[in-house]
């Protein structure tokens, strides 16, 4: 549901204003918050139940993609409809993260991650084509309109399928003053930044060249070619975290990290000899083979 809105919002503002830029912003809008909720708001995953975090994020998301798809807005505040409630992502992100290591124990968690990892690049690849084909028959607002759908039944299948947990965390004091603190404490390990750098940079850097594949697409006269596009970015990432989680031993998978994040920066350097759509879906899909890295 998030990968068709992202893609629908791309699509409606580029049509409307023809600015690559926005149509990129467009497309990131769902990411730039975490930036804000990770500095100031993670403190309430120690006083909030965890499954009303995720279920009150999918909410909110289907109050703003309701929105988007009912009104005729204009492209700013489109973006800023988005860009709001993504500062609950990382509430939702950080609440089902922080299950996994009490379900999965020991290198099972790293198994894990590459199950989440594959389900989402499957689901994206499945929202991909599917939202292609919406598109192609309703345009974005109807494309904007089954996404809403997805954003509700996320929020009712945690709803019913994951169990309530207690609250544990005892931290005190103001929610911004105490996710700070943490943050510096963090930050100021250089085990721990260094990686979290590793985990943050070459994600949010790929992110990026992946909000300019809707103008992309556009320019080689072929725009409803950005979902197939979009999709083989998907498919690699399936295939690398499939292939490494299932098949490469732990010591090994530690010692192919950095060469799997090279991978992500050097098939798009091809792009500015402006590959076919052919060619550009399989530099994609070969470059997110690499985020098995993480």
């Amino acid at each position: 549901g998030e990968t068709t809105r992202m893609l629908a919002l791309a699509v409606l503002i580029y049509a409307e204003t023809g600015s690559p830029l926005l149509a990129a912003v467009a497309y990131v809008a769902g990411f730039l918050p975490y930036v804000l909720g990770g500095a100031f708001l993670l403190a309430y995953l120690d006083r909030l139940p965890l499954r009303a975090l995720m279920v009150g994020y999918d909410l909110l998301r289907l109050a703003a993609t309701l929105a988007l798809a009912w009104f005729s807005l204009p492209p700013i505040l489109m973006i800023a409809l988005v860009f709001v409630p993504g500062i609950a992502g990382p509430l939702a992100g950080a609440a089902r993260q922080s299950l996994l290591p009490d379900l999965l124990p020991g290198d099972t968690y790293i198994l894990g991650r590459s199950v989440l990892t594959v389900t989402s690049g499957a689901t994206q690849i499945i929202g991909l084509a599917l939202g292609g084909a919406v598109l192609g028959l309703t345009g974005p607002r109807g494309l904007l309109w089954a996404a809403a759908v997805t954003c509700l039944a996320s929020a009712i299948v945690i709803r019913l399928g994951v169990r309530d947990r207690p609250v544990t965390g005892r931290s005190t004091g103001p929610v911004v003053t105490r996710t700070w603190a943490v943050n510096r404490a963090l930050l100021g390990d250089r085990a721990i930044r260094g990686l979290l750098l590793a985990q943050w940079l070459p994600t949010a850097m790929f992110v990026g060249a992946e909000g300019v594949l809707v103008p992309y697409a556009a320019d080689l006269g072929v725009p409803d070619a950005a979902g197939t596009l979009l999709a083989a970015a998907a498919a690699g990432m399936l295939v690398g975290d499939l292939v490494v989680g299932r098949w490469v031993s732990p010591a090994w998978r530690e010692r192919l990290a950095p060469w799997l994040a090279a991978m992500l920066a050097l098939p798009p350097l091809v792009f500015p000899l402006r590959p076919s759509v052919p060619v550009a879906a399989a530099l994609l899909a070969l470059a997110t083979l690499g985020f098995a890295y993480q």
